[in-house]
């Protein structure tokens, strides 16, 4: 009997607490709720697709061989029939003349050469600019030369024929030049006086260009091939 006071004044004060206790409202948000979900872009409504951008054609050059020899004259071009043979034809042709069999020696000129790979993905005119001799071991310029006389190998003929520089596109060509003398004048203060002017090693670094795109390219190591006699 004595706790039913006991019990009614505890109910009491638990009622009196939850009144004058708030409840808890939590804050407004200001603004969005932040995402890491990131909305596809706008659709074009005409349907168009925009294509990502094209990559330039490019061209492809190679240094195939060298062949050091000398640099040989070039033929006289061939006189119409009409025409009286000039008198430094005459002579050249005494002189052909004038090495009969029992000659001691006979030293023929081989023509100095280089070959060229050119493949490009668009046509256009193509251009040797500058022709340098590096040293290998250095990859210092050593010298200079010249080419001249581009020919273009016909698979079908077996042999080369003239080009006309023109390259047409995604088309392999076999390309032959004329290597003249090697000018070695500032070698020494250029490569050092340990380098060969003769017999090498080089290096032939070429710029060359289509419709003036330049590339630079480089040869392999090459040296000057020996000379053969001929004895008649």
């Amino acid at each position: 009997m004595r706790l039913t006071p006991l019990v009614v004044l505890l109910l009491a004060a638990c009622a009196a607490w939850d009144s004058a206790t708030p409840s808890y409202t939590p804050p407004p948000v200001d603004g969005s709720t932040p995402s890491h979900y990131a909305p596809p872009p706008p659709v074009d409504p005409t349907g168009s697709v925009t294509p990502p951008p094209e990559s330039p054609a490019d061209f492809r050059v190679a240094v195939a061989s060298v062949q050091l020899h000398s640099d040989c004259p070039d033929p006289a071009p061939a006189a119409s029939a009409d025409e009286p043979p000039r008198s430094s034809e005459v002579a050249a042709g005494a002189m052909a003349r004038s090495a009969q069999p029992g000659d001691s020696f006979r030293q023929p000129c081989t023509q100095s050469t280089v070959q060229l790979a050119v493949n490009s993905e668009f046509a256009g005119q193509f251009r040797v600019e500058a022709v340098r001799v590096l040293d290998p071991t250095s990859k210092r310029v050593a010298g200079s030369t010249t080419l001249r006389k581009p020919t273009q190998w016909k698979a079908g003929e077996g042999t080369y024929t003239p080009w006309d520089a023109r390259v047409p596109a995604g088309t392999e060509l076999n390309i032959s030049y004329k290597l003249g003398d090697l000018d070695f004048s500032r070698a020494g203060e250029q490569a050092g006086p340990g380098f060969n002017t003769f017999i090498g090693p080089f290096i032939l670094e070429l710029d060359v260009a289509i419709d003036g795109t330049r590339k630079t390219i480089r040869s392999a190591e090459f040296s000057r091939e020996p000379e053969h006699m001929i004895v008649t």
